[in-house]
């Protein structure tokens, strides 16, 4: 990917790939982002990935586990793998934090470019969750991502639809109309 600032028109949240899991021998994936206020994402947990946030201006909130923390700008947490987590802004100012994926992860980076993608044209719900099934359940899939609490038991049909949409080659055909 050459470009390294992407928005979400609808979130109005921007992401600045920082350092690539290429750029950095596949040890960490390195994102900055500008939460605006109400957003954020759902409680979720990635199998294999360690995810550290880091504030730099704003206070942003994450919950891990059952604990909510408020981040101040130079503080940080991590959320290890397998771990449930989220991060979000209730403030009434932009937050920018960085987030550091352990260890690195190419298609991680290229799902956030494919969502945003989605997001300009129309095929995501206000809330950021892509609408046609097929796309959520490859970009779960792309990230590592795992459904926790009451709808956990979807989680085995979201990664069989995953792996379905892959062998149709739709991974495929969003990578190549996105991530440029």
């Amino acid at each position: 990917m050459k470009k390294r600032i992407f928005e979400n028109p609808l979130m109005k949240d921007r992401i600045m790939l920082v350092e690539s899991s290429n750029e950095s021998g596949g040890a960490h994936t390195l994102i900055e982002m500008e939460l605006q206020p109400g957003s954020g994402n759902h409680l979720h947990y990635h199998k294999y990935i360690t995810e550290r946030l880091t504030a730099i201006r704003g206070e942003l909130w994450v919950e891990i586990g059952r604990d909510r923390i408020r981040l101040q700008p130079g503080e940080s947490i991590t959320a290890p793998a397998d771990v449930v987590h989220r991060f979000y802004n209730p403030g009434s100012r932009s937050v920018i934090f960085r987030i550091k994926l352990t260890p690195g992860h190419e298609m991680f980076e290229k799902s956030l470019v494919i969502v945003y993608g989605l997001a300009a044209d129309g095929r995501v719900h206000k809330n950021g969750i892509p609408k046609n099934l097929d796309h959520l359940a490859l970009l779960m899939s792309m990230t590592d991502t795992g459904i926790p609490g009451l709808l956990s038991f979807i989680q085995p049909y979201m990664e069989w639809r995953g792996k379905k949409a892959i062998a149709r080659g739709l991974h495929h055909h969003l990578l190549k109309k996105y991530c440029k």
